[in-house]
């Protein structure tokens, strides 16, 4: 093993999400770039390991409200998951949602729309219209329009 080891990384990734329980968000970040960093250079940046350390660093970033950090790290995990499991994969559908609740909290409600829109058809069409995760779009999808209207 040694510091630059995938093995180190997913050490540094479990140790960031305690101290993410723990209300300590700058070591957790700091950690949660250092697992990135090292994913990146040992497994390439499309490996899933690194995606999930992309996917945990921008989950920070949006906990912690640093809505611009966050953007790239989701656009980036979305890239990945559309060339490696292809548009319609329920994975593929997560990410979008995920982006499209970023949006959300930014309040740019019209870049959320066609996002929670597309993961919706997405998770209607692969998972089924009585799926958890469909509802859960639908419910997201349903909030938003809400919010719009009322704006």
């Amino acid at each position: 093993m040694g510091p630059d080891h995938p093995d180190t990384a997913a050490s540094l990734n479990n140790l960031a999400s305690v101290h993410r329980s723990m209300g300590q968000y700058e070591e957790a970040l700091r950690l949660l770039k250092r697992a990135l960093a090292i994913r990146e250079e040992v497994l390439g940046p499309d490996h899933p390991d690194t995606v999930l350390s992309l996917n945990n660093l921008s989950g920070l970033c949006y906990k912690t409200r640093q809505y611009e950090e966050a953007l790239p790290l989701l656009k980036r995990v979305l890239a990945i998951w559309e060339d490696t499991l292809g548009p319609d994969h329920p994975d593929t559908a997560t990410s979008i949602d995920n982006l499209g609740q970023l949006h959300i909290s930014m309040e740019q409600y019209e870049e959320a729309l066609p996002l929670l829109k597309r993961a919706l058809a997405i998770r209607e069409e692969v998972l089924g219209p009585d799926h958890p995760h469909t509802a859960l779009s639908l419910d997201r999808l349903e909030g938003l329009l809400d919010e719009c209207a009322d704006s």
